[in-house]
């Protein structure tokens, strides 16, 4: 799999035609720049110093990733190109992160999150790491996508799954944490359970019986896995969490372990942030 890169260097070039034609010519700063880019792109450390015989030049707007700019290797200014790297970054902290085996489940619960989880998971699997960490900050979504979500996680292959809930996670969110080996919450975090729901139904499909019994079919599968996830982790009847689920209530920490929904809550996050 291709090693994220660091420095867009694409977007360098394309930005700083002096840049381009002083590697053209073969000038020492430009080649000694392009050295760098390449030696951090490659996985060196961040804080290695290419030795540097040039004119002393502006910051080149986060070419090279330090919040300070980088002082023996520099280019002209370029806000375009600082808010170019700023995106690339942020993109490239959660790749970064799955390496290290943590990954976070933000937002709502529907198939493109499924696409990202996997994507970051196979970088997870990528870094070798024996323990993943799944962040979760949910307001939930839909039931088969979340579905697809729980089965990833559960299947990874490590030797530990932990399960954080840092601030909330609802619905679907709080499914997905129970594939987690070991489920944790913060002291404020929130988490809730509810009946199955269906978004944007129209008075014309509640007309329609057939439409209705189609979603029934569809629907129940999934609901009655449900059930049975939250009985096996949980320890609780089906009763105890059809009663949770008919108050549709958020739950504070306390109260989700209480009823068995996390194994511990924590003052510090498991990696320490």
């Amino acid at each position: 799999m291709a090693r994220q890169r660091v420095v867009d260097i694409d977007a360098l070039l394309a930005l700083n035609p002096e840049y381009v034609d002083a590697l053209w010519n073969g000038e020492k700063w430009a080649l000694d720049h392009r050295q760098r880019c390449e030696s951090l792109n490659a996985g060196e450390p961040e804080g290695f110093r290419r030795p540097f015989d040039g004119k002393p030049r502006k910051w080149c707007g986060a070419a090279c990733p330090f919040d300070e700019g980088c002082i023996q290797c520099t280019l002209p200014e370029n806000p375009e190109m600082a808010r170019l790297n700023r995106k690339h970054r942020e993109l490239s902290k959660p790749i970064e992160l799955a390496r290290q085996g943590i990954i976070t489940i933000k937002g709502l619960i529907d198939p493109k999150m499924v696409v990202r989880v996997r994507e970051l998971l196979a970088e997870a699997r990528a870094g070798e790491s024996e323990t993943l960490i799944v962040k979760i900050e949910s307001p939930g979504g839909e039931t088969p996508a979340g579905m697809q979500i729980f089965d990833m996680i559960r299947d990874a292959p490590v030797q530990k799954r932990i399960g954080v809930v840092e601030s909330y996670a609802l619905s679907m969110g709080t499914i997905i944490l129970q594939a987690c080996d070991w489920r944790e919450a913060a002291p404020e975090a929130s988490l809730l359970l509810h009946h199955a729901r269906f978004e944007e139904i129209t008075l014309e499909t509640l007309r329609d019986q057939s439409q209705v019994s189609l979603m029934l079919a569809l629907s129940e599968p999934d609901e009655e896995r449900k059930y049975k996830i939250l009985m096996e982790r949980t320890k609780r009847t089906r009763a105890e969490i059809k009663a949770l689920c008919d108050k549709d209530a958020k739950m504070t920490s306390e109260e989700a372990l209480r009823f068995g929904l996390i194994d511990a809550i924590y003052t510090r996050p498991p990696d320490g942030t």
